[in-house]
Order: C-alpha cells, then structure tokens, then sequence
C-alpha cells in the first residue's frame, strides 16, 4: 500500500485536491521532529538548494530548481508550518477517496 506513495514513479499524491510532495514533507519531520514548525521551511530551503547544485553540477534534469517553485514541494512546507501531522493529511476523507482497501 505504500508503494503508491513513491512520488518518484506515481507523482505526487492528491491532498485536499492539491498536488503534495510527501518526500519533503517526511524529510523535513524527519529531521527537525516537533520544531517543524519553525525548522521545518529552513530544512526545505536548504535540502533543496543543496539538491538543485547537486543536480546542476552533475547535470541531471530538474523541472523546479528554487525553492518554493514546485507545487507540491510548497504544500509540503505549508503543512510543516501549520503543524499538519499524517493523521490530518491522510484522514478518513482521503482514504475514502484515494484508497481501494477495505
């Protein structure tokens, strides 16, 4: 089941009918823990800016290189900053809705 949360080869999940990056936002927790709030857009701009030279040196593709820029990526860092947590993302509305378990 959480095979479909790979972003890499199924895209980004649909949260509130939004485009999500869960990546960033499972990094950004991962380490700042319960500063996310606070840490959790410093992590990102950092992560990312660090990940695009990286790309950029070695010459790999990338369709966002800024901050911010991605869709998904922004409404990762919104939820770290309002304190989202996977019980208020992934809730029983979603479930309902993206998931065919039972």
């Amino acid at each position: 089941m959480l095979e479909g949360l790979n972003n890499r080869e199924y895209g980004n999940p649909i949260i509130n009918g939004k485009e999500f990056d869960i990546d960033w936002f499972v990094d950004a927790n991962r380490f700042t823990g319960p500063f996310s709030r606070v840490l959790g857009p410093f992590y990102y701009l950092v992560g990312k800016s660090l990940w695009s030279t990286q790309n950029y040196i070695l010459g790999r593709p990338q369709t966002y290189y800024l901050p911010w820029e991605d869709p998904g990526e922004l409404e990762a860092v919104l939820a770290l900053t309002r304190g989202k947590r996977f019980s208020d993302l992934f809730d029983d509305k979603w479930f309902k809705e993206y998931c065919s378990c039972e």
